[in-house]
C-alpha cells in the first residue's frame, strides 16, 4: 500500500485580522419545532430577531438562517427536513444569559425564549 503525502500548507493572517476574527464569534439556536399531531401549520423567522442580554440590554442580531423561513414567507412544520439553525452575531463574554425575542407580527405569535443560560461553546438546542 502506498503512503499519500500532503504537501504542508501554510497561511500568514495579518495580526488585525486574526483580532477581527477572534471578535466575530458567533451564537449558534438550533430551534426544534414541535409538531402538532393533529394539525399542519407554519413558522417562519423575522429577519429582526435578536438575542439579548437582560442585565446589560446587548444585543446579538440574526446574520443567517438554515431550515426556516425569513418572514414573509412560511415553512410548513410537517415539512421540515430538521430542526431550525440560527446564527447570531456574538454577545459581551461577560453575558451569562440571554432571550431570544422575535418582533410581533399582526396575527402571528412570535418566538420567545426568556433565560437561556450561556454555555462555552455558544451552541444551543431550545424546543418551541
Amino acid at each position: 500500500m502506498n503512503t499519500l503525502t500532503l504537501p504542508t500548507v501554510t497561511t500568514d493572517i495579518a495580526p488585525e485580522l486574526l483580532e477581527q476574527y477572534a471578535a466575530e464569534q458567533q451564537i449558534v439556536v438550533i430551534i426544534e419545532v414541535e409538531p402538532i399531531f393533529w394539525a399542519s401549520y407554519a413558522v417562519y423567522v423575522d429577519p429582526k430577531i435578536r438575542l439579548i442580554d437582560p442585565t446589560t440590554g446587548a444585543e446579538a442580531r440574526l446574520v443567517t438562517a438554515a431550515n426556516v423561513s425569513l418572514y414573509p414567507a412560511m415553512t410548513v412544520v410537517d415539512r421540515m427536513e430538521g430542526p431550525a439553525h440560527l446564527v447570531f452575531t456574538t454577545l459581551p463574554k461577560s453575558s451569562q444569559r440571554f432571550d431570544l425575542i422575535e418582533p410581533k407580527r399582526p396575527n402571528l405569535n412570535p418566538w420567545r425564549i426568556p433565560g437561556i443560560e450561556r454555555n462555552r461553546t455558544d451552541v444551543y438546542r431550545v424546543k418551541v
